[in-house]
């Protein structure tokens, strides 16, 4: 009985195992870096900044980014100036976005 629940329990271990290393490499290379909660931004998929939710009206200044990883329970407006003007998107909670256009700041929504 004791090597079947010894097996019972590698097998489980393996399949656990296996579910989290078959996550795309995008997915696992951010989620290391960014906490729940936070927004996270990538440049080159290298992190840059990261901080808590902006709440609207608020406008936060970053590194220039390319992706943003918006962990928190808010929507987040992106702009590509350094002062929340320009063109901007709209990343909405839980979401990872990639932009063709450097971003340079972050407002809430």
């Amino acid at each position: 009985m004791a090597k079947k629940s010894t097996l019972v329990a590698a097998v489980s271990l393996a399949i656990v195992a296996a579910g989290v290393s078959a996550a795309p490499a995008s997915a696992g290379a951010t989620a290391v870096n960014c906490w729940d909660g936070a927004n996270c931004v990538y440049y080159n998929g290298t992190l840059v900044d990261s901080w808590s939710s902006v709440m609207p009206g608020e406008c936060h200044r970053t590194a220039v980014y390319d992706t943003i990883e918006n962990r928190t329970v808010f929507a987040q407006r992106i702009w590509e100036n350094d002062n929340c003007t320009g063109n901007s998107v709209i990343v909405w909670a839980g979401t990872t976005r990639w932009t063709s256009t450097l971003r340079r700041s972050i407002g809430g929504v």
